[in-house]
Protein backbone atom coordinates (compact mmCIF):
# COMPACT_ATOMS: atom_id res chain seq x y z
CA UNK A 1 0.00 0.00 0.00
CA UNK A 2 1.32 3.44 -0.93
CA UNK A 3 0.20 6.78 0.42
CA UNK A 4 -1.07 9.44 -1.99
CA UNK A 5 1.99 11.61 -1.32
CA UNK A 6 4.34 8.76 -2.21
CA UNK A 7 2.47 8.13 -5.47
CA UNK A 8 2.38 11.84 -6.41
CA UNK A 9 6.09 12.27 -5.67
CA UNK A 10 6.98 9.19 -7.74
CA UNK A 11 4.96 10.45 -10.71
CA UNK A 12 6.34 13.98 -10.62
CA UNK A 13 9.83 12.53 -10.11
CA UNK A 14 9.32 10.56 -13.35
CA UNK A 15 8.59 13.86 -15.15
CA UNK A 16 4.86 13.23 -15.34
CA UNK A 17 2.37 16.08 -15.02
CA UNK A 18 -0.68 15.31 -12.88
CA UNK A 19 -3.79 16.46 -14.70
CA UNK A 20 -6.56 15.07 -12.55
CA UNK A 21 -7.05 13.44 -9.15
CA UNK A 22 -10.45 12.19 -8.01
CA UNK A 23 -11.37 10.60 -4.70
CA UNK A 24 -14.34 8.36 -4.05
CA UNK A 25 -16.18 7.31 -0.91
CA UNK A 26 -17.28 4.15 -2.75
CA UNK A 27 -15.60 0.89 -3.75
CA UNK A 28 -16.58 -1.62 -6.43
CA UNK A 29 -16.31 -4.42 -3.84
CA UNK A 30 -17.40 -4.88 -0.22
CA UNK A 31 -14.10 -4.40 1.63
CA UNK A 32 -15.64 -4.52 5.13
CA UNK A 33 -18.79 -6.27 6.33
CA UNK A 34 -20.23 -2.96 7.54
CA UNK A 35 -20.28 -1.53 4.00
CA UNK A 36 -23.68 -0.96 2.44
CA UNK A 37 -24.76 -1.20 -1.20
CA UNK A 38 -24.56 2.04 -3.20
CA UNK A 39 -25.62 3.03 -6.70
CA UNK A 40 -24.22 1.13 -9.66
CA UNK A 41 -23.45 -2.01 -7.65
CA UNK A 42 -20.76 -0.27 -5.60
CA UNK A 43 -20.42 -0.15 -1.78
CA UNK A 44 -19.91 2.60 0.77
CA UNK A 45 -19.37 2.86 4.50
CA UNK A 46 -22.51 3.20 6.64
CA UNK A 47 -23.92 6.70 7.19
CA UNK A 48 -22.66 6.63 10.80
CA UNK A 49 -19.03 6.22 9.68
CA UNK A 50 -16.72 9.18 8.99
CA UNK A 51 -16.66 10.33 5.36
CA UNK A 52 -13.23 9.30 4.11
CA UNK A 53 -11.91 8.57 0.62
CA UNK A 54 -11.66 4.84 -0.04
CA UNK A 55 -10.24 4.99 -3.55
CA UNK A 56 -8.69 7.49 -5.91
CA UNK A 57 -8.17 7.80 -9.65
CA UNK A 58 -5.29 9.74 -11.10
CA UNK A 59 -4.47 10.92 -14.63
CA UNK A 60 -0.88 11.90 -15.43
CA UNK A 61 0.89 12.60 -18.71
CA UNK A 62 4.50 12.87 -19.77
CA UNK A 63 5.69 16.50 -20.19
Amino acid sequence: MHGVGEVINALTGADLRIERLRESERLPWRRWRSMTPAEGGWFRLPASAPRIPLMYALLARKH
